[in-house]
């Protein structure tokens, strides 16, 4: 699954493509953008990527193994076809075309193994109102009271209760193991029964580790991970 860090990133290379520029050509599932207007803005929030026009916006969804990718000019031919010059970010293993748009200025964005719907204004707003702020990579203030006070009225296990989208936008599975065990909370503990203060301790760990595989991911460098994948322990090296 695509978890926060890689939807960020790839927020942030759409961001100046789109921004601005206006959809002359779009698949079936998203001829409503024909006419809307230049984009506004581009925004991420957790797993979710928003293109925003005027009285709507596209929502992208990035699945297990989707991507992007941009391609401009001569290039276009290729789009689609796994071959040729792309400027992409987080292109699919399988490089299944799932929707497409055609800007102004000649560029082409291919969406790969993912899922795109129109949402309205209101629903962008109300999820960047409501979730921002305990976005697990937010380059902004991250409300660890506001997050931590979630958990420890959470009554599910802990793995469970960080993986809600409601509460920690942005946690995949990747994420979840590698922060419980750098907190040192097992997974199958009760999230109310958990001390704020270790919550808080919990909280920090995710999003340490969030924002450092970021960071390796904008390197194109890989992040050690302790747990995630293996069948021992990267850090005790028990089974």
């Amino acid at each position: 699954m695509v978890e926060g860090p890689q939807c960020r990133l790839k927020t942030l290379k759409l961001a100046p493509v789109l921004t601005g520029r206006a959809v002359v050509d779009a698949t079936p599932n998203l001829t409503r953008v024909l006419g809307a207007g230049p984009v506004v803005r581009v925004s991420s929030v957790g797993k979710e990527c928003f293109i925003c026009f005027r009285d709507f916006a596209i929502r992208w969804h990035f699945g297990m193994s989707g991507g992007i990718r941009i391609t401009r000019g001569a290039d276009q031919g290729s789009v689609g076809s796994g071959s040729g010059n792309s400027a992409g970010a987080g292109i699919s293993h399988r490089n299944v075309v799932t929707a497409r748009i055609a800007l102004d200025d000649g560029t082409v964005i291919v969406l790969l193994d993912s899922n795109s719907s129109i949402k309205t204004t209101a629903y962008v707003t109300g999820v960047e109102d409501r979730l921002a702020t305990r976005d697990i990579v937010t380059e902004g203030r991250f409300d660890f009271t506001a997050a931590a006070n979630l958990l420890c009225s959470d009554g599910r296990i802990v793995q469970e209760a960080i993986m809600d989208q409601a509460v920690l936008p942005g946690v995949g599975n990747v994420i979840k193991c590698e922060g419980l065990l750098r907190a040192r909370i097992s997974p199958f503990t009760t999230a109310s029964a958990i001390p704020e203060q270790r919550a808080r301790l919990l909280l920090r760990e995710l999003r340490t580790f969030a924002r450092q595989w970021m960071d390796c991911c904008s390197r194109g460098a890989p992040i050690r991970k302790a747990v995630y994948g293996k069948d021992t322990c990267g850090d005790c090296g028990g089974g």
